[in-house]
């Protein structure tokens, strides 16, 4: 199929929601891409963050070819051995708790702000204010777009979800004076990816941790 085919058949039947560039792909190995255009090119987005691994690694095509051999899904009222191992694997390479697997970035920060918000609600009804800063991106869904602090992205989709509130990037004052027992919890990005790979300073987190305690 020519690109031009392509381009018309994705304007005639899927809903405009980037703007696109005027190229597509086939095929991906390793770091390249390779386009419907007969070239090769180096992929710096990496699937805007997602690829770690490349495109095609070897080991993960067999693994998803064996896998969907055997069983592709069930619902989560079922139990699943690969899904037992992959949280044991991911807590024994991290920190103690309980994996919650999900499909994106936002969909875990839903999950985040619902779990923060019945936290605090055991608390204190008025506990429920989350706290996220300038700059930041959280995802696309009401609520994690409503904790993105960007205008750009909430154009047009007020009335926004109550409760959100921004603190300025590595402004330890400003946090200071917006956190208080009605807090439930802060969103933070250690670096800023949408704000300009900006990482968090040392004094900025260590105040978030100590307002954590303080304020539970």
């Amino acid at each position: 199929m020519l690109m031009d085919e392509i381009i018309n058949l994705d304007k005639t039947y899927i809903l405009p929601f980037y703007l696109r560039f005027g190229i597509g792909f086939y095929k991906g190995k390793g770091a390249y891409l390779y386009g419907y255009d007969g070239r090769k090119y180096l992929d710096f987005t990496s699937g805007i963050g997602v690829l770690n691994f490349g495109h095609s690694h070897p080991a993960i095509t067999k693994e998803i070819k064996k896998q969907a051999g055997k069983l592709v899904t069930t619902s989560n009222l079922f139990y699943s051995e690969e899904r037992v191992k992959l949280a044991k694997k991911l807590i024994d390479i991290t920190f103690d708790g309980g994996v919650f697997f999900s499909n994106s970035g936002a969909e875990a920060n839903e999950a985040a702000i619902k779990i923060a918000r019945f936290f605090g609600k055991t608390i204190s009804k008025n506990k429920y204010k989350i706290l996220s800063l300038t700059g930041s991106f959280h995802g696309r869904t009401l609520a994690t777009i409503t904790a993105t602090a960007q205008k750009k992205y909430q154009k047009n989709l007020e009335p926004l979800p109550e409760g959100f509130e921004y603190v300025e990037y590595n402004d330890v004052e400003n946090l200071e004076s917006k956190v208080d027992e009605n807090v439930c919890a802060i969103f933070l990005e250690a670096i800023q990816g949408e704000g300009g790979i900006r990482p968090l300073s040392n004094e900025f987190v260590s105040k978030v941790k100590e307002l954590k305690k303080k304020y539970n």
